[in-house]
C-alpha cells in the first residue's frame, strides 16, 4: 500500500499508501486477562532496551520520540513524525502507535497485496507481479487521483519480510518493507502483455505517471502487556511537479487514516484470510497458518 495524499478537496495525490493506526473504539478497549497496559516511561524502556535488535530492520531508523511522545503512544494515541535522514534530499514520514490487534491480524491485512483496492482509499489496482519463495512481492499499483489537475500515479514496488529479525527476537518483532524497483517501466509493460492489469483501461494506464521512488515499511512489535507497538514510514518522489515538500507534508497528515483503516480491517481479517485464499507470507518467508 504505497499511498494515498490529499492536496485539497478537489486535488489528491498519492503519497504512497504504503503510507500507516486509529482504531474503532473496541479495538482499543482494554482486553481481559492480560497485564497492565505499560504506560509512557515503561513503553520507552522497554523500547530503548530492544535497541540493538530494533538495528536489525531493513527500514530506515525508527523516528526519536519525546518523553511525552511515548506517553501518547502508551495511552493509544499516534505521533507522526517528520524527518530527513542523513544524506537524503527526501523526508520520511512516520507514525507510532500502540494497538490492541495481534501482529498475525495486522500483517495479514498490509501483506495481502493483491487486495489494497479493496481497502484502501483510491486504489484502482493493486495486484503481485512475482511471489518468491523468501516471501517477498513485486506488486504494482495503480492511485485514481480523481482529478483533471493531477494525473493518476502507479508504481511496481517490492515487499520483503525481515526472517532474520523475527527469529532473533523470539517472534516479538515484525518487519515488512517496500521498495521501488528500478525497472518498474518494463515490468508495467510485461504485467500488460501477460494481462496481468484487469481493472484498468489502456487509457488509463497510458496517461498514469509513474513515481520516481519510494520505499518505507512496517515494524510490529509485541509488548509485555499483549499490545501491539506499530511503526510505519514513508519517503516517496511521486513524479511530476508537486514539490518533495507538499508530499511528505500530505503523507504525514493522512497516516493515522491509513492506520485506521489498516487496524480495523484488522478485527475481522480472518473472515477473509480463508481456506480458499491464496497464502500469505508471514515474517519469516513462510505462510501464515489459517483459522
Amino acid at each position: 500500500m504505497p499511498f494515498t495524499l490529499r492536496l485539497s478537496p478537489a486535488l489528491r495525490l498519492l503519497a504512497c499508501s504504503l503510507a500507516s493506526v486509529l482504531g474503532a473504539s473496541a479495538l482499543l478497549a482494554p482486553s481481559p486477562g492480560l497485564a497492565a497496559d505499560l504506560d509512557g516511561p515503561a513503553l520507552q524502556a522497554h523500547v530503548a532496551g530492544q535497541s540493538a535488535l530494533l538495528a536489525r530492520r531493513h527500514g530506515r531508523a525508527m523516528p526519536t520520540l519525546s518523553a511525552s511522545d511515548w506517553a501518547k503512544v502508551a495511552a493509544g494515541k499516534p505521533v507522526k513524525k517528520r524527518f530527513t535522514p542523513d544524506g537524503q534530499r527526501l523526508q520520511v514520514a512516520s507514525i507510532t502507535q500502540v494497538v490492541r490487534p495481534s501482529p498475525a491480524e495486522i500483517w495479514l491485512g498490509i501483506a495481502d497485496v493483491d487486495h489494497d483496492e479493496e481497502f484502501m482509499p483510491d486504489i484502482a489496482e493493486a495486484v503481485s507481479l512475482e511471489r518468491n519463495p523468501d516471501g517477498s512481492v513485486l506488486q504494482y499499483g495503480y492511485l485514481d487521483i480523481k482529478s483533471i489537475f493531477v494525473s493518476d500515479r502507479h508504481w511496481v514496488v517490492r515487499f520483503r519480510p525481515n526472517p532474520t529479525l523475527y527469529a532473533e527476537s523470539g517472534g516479538k518483532v515484525w518487519e515488512w518493507t517496500y521498495r521501488f524497483v528500478p525497472d518498474a517501466a518494463q515490468r508495467i509493460a510485461a504485467a500488460r502483455a501477460a494481462s496481468k492489469i484487469t481493472r484498468l483501461a489502456d487509457k488509463q494506464l497510458d496517461s498514469a505517471v509513474l513515481i520516481a521512488s519510494s520505499e518505507g515499511g512496517w515494524t510490529l512489535m509485541t509488548l509485555p502487556d499483549g499490545r501491539t507497538l506499530v511503526s510505519y514510514q514513508i519517503m516517496s518522489d511521486i513524479g511530476g511537479v508537486v514539490p518533495d515538500a507538499v508530499v511528505a507534508s500530505f503523507a504525514a497528515s493522512t497516516l493515522d487514516d491509513l492506520v485506521a483503516v489498516v487496524t480495523r480491517r484488522a478485527g475481522s481479517i480472518y473472515t477473509h484470510y480463508d481456506a480458499a485464499h491464496p497464502a500469505i507470507p508471514g515474517p519469516d518467508g513462510a505462510p501464515l497458518p489459517k483459522r
